[in-house]
């Protein structure tokens, strides 16, 4: 196959899909670490813009547990004379908002619904202090219309700055950078709270409505975390987007990105360590031997991962916010919240107080078990471990079934943890999928960062076709 070099710089330097005749037979092989809704898109992105490039990749997934999906957890929920039903732990939600999760579900002929669990009547929501129920059923009538028409112009002030990083061209190779050429830089320097007041919202609808979505999507309050990451948590409460989730499971997704990519999927392959070789990354895996990639791909938390470096990386330090996540089956004491039988909600938020420290951060009820007798399965969310006594002192008619997940689910987003420069290229053609974590940590922004990392990984070896044919 002959190169025509005119050409083919043209055609990088405009951006476009070189054609075929700009290809190569030659097979780059890519690594990635870690198969949850950031490396197998990745992997999918990638083989998808670059077979359109006629540009021949062997991509390989080592991921160290023996399922997909990373935080997406979906695991099966069996209950007697009703189906078995999955129900998503972890990464449970995204929103219409959300293209890249919404074209791909669609691409997939994935059914999605505007919740997670199963769809159930008469669901009712309050919130909760520690003492007493807020709402009392109407959020609108304790905080006032304005405030939630304030809300809605302030999220879509946001979002219409954010849905820039969907430009077909764009690409970024510091996320700093990024989101400073979005407009977005001036909310990572302030509070969640701050940021609000200063937008001219209420105190107590701060304080109250918009620190349990904080507390629901990210395990901290509004004062904890920067504008940026509190914002996208309150996207719900403002009705800019509706939510959804994948029927099947969450999960699910990271099965068709990466079957539809044609890698090569290594379960139960842990990466202990990396080193540079003849200009090439070389992957020692926990068992099997060590493989030698072009490019490589960390779509793991790096200081969660345990992987060592030779040479060595240097990397901003990020800490994590532990979360549990237990599903539970029985029936609530309406006691423990002081309300009468009949009274209690079936979704239950929670805002926290100054200096107090609730039991957990939600409680939703999920699915029937046997609703004739107010029993039904729940979503419990707890900062650290939920103590054993609680669920005792929650439910009664409690069964013995009961799934419990510990992770280290998101970086803290905190004001000062999003001061450093962090690099998406850590040295050339290694690169770290989540960088955008201490500034926003969703299933989208996975992708989007998947996606990214696909052009600049086939960026990179236009280059060098064009450095050939010089």
């Amino acid at each position: 196959m002959h190169f025509r070099p005119g050409s083919f710089l043209l055609c990088l330097l405009v951006g476009g899909i070189c054609s075929a005749n700009s290809g190569t037979r030659e097979t780059r092989k890519i690594g990635i670490i870690g198969a949850g809704i950031g490396g197998t898109s990745t992997a999918y992105y990638l083989r998808e813009l670059l077979q359109k490039q006629n540009i021949h990749v062997d991509i390989t997934i080592f991921e160290a547990e023996d399922r997909l999906g990373g935080r997406t957890l979906s695991p099966v929920f069996t209950r007697p004379k009703r189906p078995s039903i999955p129900l998503s732990m972890g990464a449970s939600l995204f929103v219409s908002c959300n293209y890249n999760l919404m074209n791909l579900t669609k691409r997939f002929s994935l059914p999605v619904q505007q919740e997670f669990g199963e769809q159930l009547e008469n669901s009712t929501s309050d919130l909760w202090n520690g003492r007493e129920f807020l709402w009392k059923g109407s959020p609108v009538a304790r905080y006032g219309p304005e405030n939630f028409e304030k809300l809605e112009g302030v999220i879509s002030s946001m979002l219409s700055r954010f849905l820039r990083v969907y430009d077909h061209d764009l690409m970024w190779t510091s996320v700093n950078g990024l989101f400073k050429s979005l407009g977005l830089d001036d909310m990572l320097g302030v509070t969640g709270y701050d940021y609000f007041i200063q937008q001219g919202l209420n105190e107590t609808f701060v304080k109250e409505h918009l620190d349990f979505a904080t507390r629901s999507n990210y395990a901290r309050g509004i004062t904890e975390i920067h504008a940026l990451a509190a914002s996208i948590a309150t996207i719900p409460v403002a009705g800019a987007c509706t939510t959804h989730s994948i029927t099947s499971g969450n999960a699910g997704l990271s099965k068709e990105l990466a079957a539809r990519s044609r890698s090569k999927v290594l379960l139960k392959r842990r990466v202990k360590a990396i080193f540079r070789r003849r200009g090439k990354y070389v992957v020692v895996p926990s068992k099997g031997k060590p493989q030698a990639f072009d490019y490589l791909v960390i779509a793991t938390p790096i200081h969660l991962s345990g992987l060592s470096f030779a040479p060595n990386i240097q990397y901003p330090s990020v800490n994590y916010t532990q979360v549990q996540v237990t599903h539970v089956t029985g029936r609530v004491k309406p006691a423990y919240f002081n309300v009468a039988d009949g009274l209690l909600p079936t979704d239950i938020s929670v805002t926290s107080p100054p200096g107090a420290k609730l039991p957990f951060n939600s409680l939703y009820r999920l699915a029937n078990y046997q609703p004739e007798k107010g029993i039904y399965m729940y979503h419990l969310q707890t900062t650290g471990s939920l103590q054993p006594a609680t669920l005792t002192h929650l439910f009664e008619s409690l069964k013995k079934e009961v799934v419990q997940v510990t992770w280290n689910a998101y970086p803290t987003m905190t004001t000062t943890g999003v001061q450093q420069e962090f690099p998406v290229e850590l040295s050339p053609g290694l690169y770290y999928l989540n960088t955008m974590e201490p500034f926003i940590s969703t299933m989208e922004t996975e992708t989007l960062s998947a996606r990214n990392i696909a052009r600049l990984i086939g960026k990179r070896i236009r280059r060098s076709l064009v450095h050939r044919t010089q």
